[in-house]
């Protein structure tokens, strides 16, 4: 998406939950692009802030169609590292497993998104 501005679009009149419940769906929708673009598959490893938002986790499992999973280690990238390279948990690092969601809103949302992005190229 390079040169592009950011803008909301049809967000008049919306609170601030509902914006950060979009930023977030947002951010998880650019991480699955950007997953995409350099072939990811199997499981995603989150960690840090991120790793806590169940909005963005979530959807990144909609979006992937993979397994997230969420590690509350907020040590940066030496701990994400050694997940990456490890199928084994750490131990001392407690992970949520995120599995994609059943449920067809999700994936309509995705295939929106989708949508209107390639509608304004």
């Amino acid at each position: 998406f390079p040169l592009r501005q950011a803008q909301w679009l049809n967000a008049d009149g919306t609170s601030g939950g509902e914006r950060f419940v979009a930023i977030s769906f947002y951010l998880a929708l650019m991480t699955a692009a950007c997953l995409e673009l350099i072939g990811g598959d199997g499981p995603t490893t989150v960690e840090g802030p991120f790793a806590r938002n169940r909005l963005f986790t979530g959807m990144l499992a909609a979006a992937t169609g993979r397994t997230v999973i969420a590690s509350e280690a907020a040590t940066g990238t030496s701990i994400g590292a050694a997940l990456l390279a490890s199928k084994e948990t750490p131990a001392h690092s407690k992970v949520e497993t995120i599995e994609p969601q059943t449920d067809p809103i999700w994936a309509a949302y995705v295939t929106g998104w989708r949508g209107a992005v390639e509608a304004r190229d």
